[in-house]
């Protein structure tokens, strides 16, 4: 699922370059766009490892409270 605001910044920057420099090569334009996703792709799968990294920090550290309280 790709964010909405993502993609009307894409579109917002394809208007600007069609006025700037006409319409775009439909191959090289389908190339961008592609890259485009798979960037924005990329940096949800990177966004949902630090998810999964913190969540799984956050059970250590938990762990670890209950371990000293055992203790005390």
């Amino acid at each position: 699922m790709h964010d909405v605001a993502g993609l009307q910044a894409l579109l917002q920057d394809v208007q600007v370059q069609v006025e700037q420099q006409g319409v775009p090569d439909p191959v090289e334009y389908d190339y961008q766009l592609q890259q485009a996703f798979e960037q924005q792709e990329l940096q949800q799968e990177q966004d949902e490892l630090e998810h999964h990294k913190v969540l799984h920090l956050y059970e250590l550290l938990q762990a670890l409270e209950a371990k000293h309280q055992l203790h005390d």
